[in-house]
């Protein structure tokens, strides 16, 4: 593999959806640098979130705009730039003021966006100004999540300069396995904030609909404002079918997915939903809506399923399927996680070098990962 010349990291926090794809790039041989503004946001500190120890890729803490511009005046002009979006992303807009300064162009993560409502109509107007007015300083966008290569190329940014992308996570993900410990019972999961946005009120009425039909058992990790009000509604449509976990530190959380028959994300909108990549990793089915940006993995996985956001009949019919087809066998397990090596931070290395090698037109356009 060519030796490009040093890629650069522009985060707020030392983020595990960013860390490992660096970290990966850096086993490479490529030499890369990983600037944020602190090692980890206290909300995230909150939910069990913690800094990934990088040996291959060098860690920079940067809490000013001064400090940036300082390093940003050493870096060569030829260096590789890979920045934090492009709007309400904290100190990393400096890093982008003083790239551009400089002339040296970058590329964008971008999630996919929400924009229904009044709200989305702003959102699309404000996008629309500022990647036609950036667009000449940005080498192309890494596009995060289901169809936002199209929401971005009607936003006016050109299409040969959008690629479709992924929070590519840690490879050991894979090497995580279902306990010997036998269980007759289905069991769900879900994971993430107990919030308006994750649905898990949706999610608790259609299993209730399911409840005299096939046995089940739901276990929920996370918290947020909503927890009592959930366990409220829980203990009302599905009592002694619920067990919450609380919050655990992201270290412990695979262990557990690992242990479930099919992960469900109901959200109204999630850019990609790390969990998601997570669950596919260790062998364990999803189900999700197709708001959900990993919703694309989800069906390219063959198993599990993706349903309307607002249609209770398609998710109904979902949980309906997986809970009569009963837990997955190890054969399909290991089969789903050999497949799912695919959003790993290795395939997700190589996939974004030949990304940089296309636009300097080493090699042909290349397909993500999930689709080869």
């Amino acid at each position: 593999m060519t030796k490009l010349t040093s890629i650069w990291f522009w985060q707020r926090f030392v983020s595990p959806h960013k860390s490992h794809l660096a970290e990966a790039i850096g086993s490479l041989g490529q030499e890369v640098t990983y600037v944020a503004n602190d090692f980890m946001s206290i909300e995230r500190k909150k939910m069990g979130w913690s800094a990934s120890k990088l040996k291959k890729t060098k860690i920079l803490i940067k809490k000013t705009p001064n400090a940036l511009e300082k390093l940003i005046i050493s870096l060569p002009s030829n260096s590789i730039h890979f920045c934090q979006g492009i709007r309400a992303n904290g100190l990393v807009s400096y890093a982008q003021k003083f790239l551009t300064k400089r002339k040296i162009k970058q590329w964008l993560f971008m999630e996919i966006v929400e924009d229904k409502g009044l709200e989305g109509l702003i959102k699309r107007m404000v996008y629309n100004f500022l990647l036609n007015f950036k667009q000449k300083n940005i080498n192309g966008i890494l596009a995060i999540g289901s169809n936002a290569e199209t929401w971005y190329f009607k936003r006016g940014f050109d299409k040969e300069k959008i690629f479709p992308f992924a929070y590519f996570l840690s490879d050991n993900l894979s090497k995580i396995k279902k306990s010997r410990k036998h269980r007759s019972t289905f069991r769900f999961i879900y994971v993430g904030q107990l919030i308006k946005r994750k649905r898990v009120d949706f999610l608790l009425s259609t299993l209730s609909l399911l409840r005299k039909s096939i046995d089940f058992e739901l276990e929920i990790i996370g918290d947020g404002p909503l927890h009592n009000i959930l366990i409220k509604q829980a203990n009302k449509l599905l009592p002694g079918k619920v067990k919450w976990l609380g919050s655990l530190q992201m270290k412990d959380i695979p262990k557990k997915i690992a242990n479930a028959d099919c992960l469900v994300l109901p959200s109204r909108h999630d850019g990609w939903g790390s969990v998601i990549s997570e669950s596919l990793m260790v062998g364990t089915p999803v189900i999700c809506s197709n708001t959900c940006g990993a919703s694309t993995v989800v069906k390219e996985s063959k198993i599990g399923g993706v349903f309307q956001a607002e249609s209770i009949s398609q998710f109904k019919l979902l949980l309906y399927k997986v809970l009569n087809n009963g837990p997955i066998s190890n054969l399909k397990r290991n089969r789903l996680r050999k497949w799912a090596k695919c959003l790993g931070a290795k395939e997700g290395a190589k996939y974004l070098i030949k990304i940089l090698q296309f636009h300097i037109n080493q090699v042909n356009r290349p397909k993500p990962p999930w689709i080869n």
